[in-house]
């Protein structure tokens, strides 16, 4: 292997580690935001990867794993894919999110401008 080959591989490397930070950075926004937003069914499914990400941790504790943290944030950016899957649906099949977006106010018709 050539030390040009050898370079780019050692470039590579670091990849998935940089897409699994910032996923993981991405996941805890959307968490924040899916728990204010979000009602009902909508909340509880949102709930879903905080329940598996302390449930692995609690499996490394019980464990007496020293490394009990790498359980839960190996798992964050599967639950940031989760959550990015789980807001478009929000909005395409909350009856709140369409209610929300039906509340602003129509525009003025030419018709009813004289009426004023």
């Amino acid at each position: 292997m050539t030390q040009l080959e050898r370079s780019a591989e050692e470039k590579m490397l670091p990849l998935p580690f940089m897409v699994q930070v910032v996923m993981a950075t991405a996941y805890w926004p959307l968490q924040i935001l899916a728990l204010t937003r979000m009602r009902g069914a909508w909340r509880f499914v949102a709930l879903i990867p905080i329940a598996v990400f302390l449930g692995s941790s609690g499996v490394g504790l019980a464990q007496n794993s020293n490394l009990w943290p790498l359980f839960g944030l190996f798992l964050l950016p599967h639950s940031a894919i989760f959550m990015g899957i789980l807001w478009p649906l929000y909005f395409c099949f909350s009856k709140e999110a369409k209610k929300k977006s039906s509340d602003t106010p129509e525009p003025a018709s030419p018709s009813d401008a004289g009426h004023l």
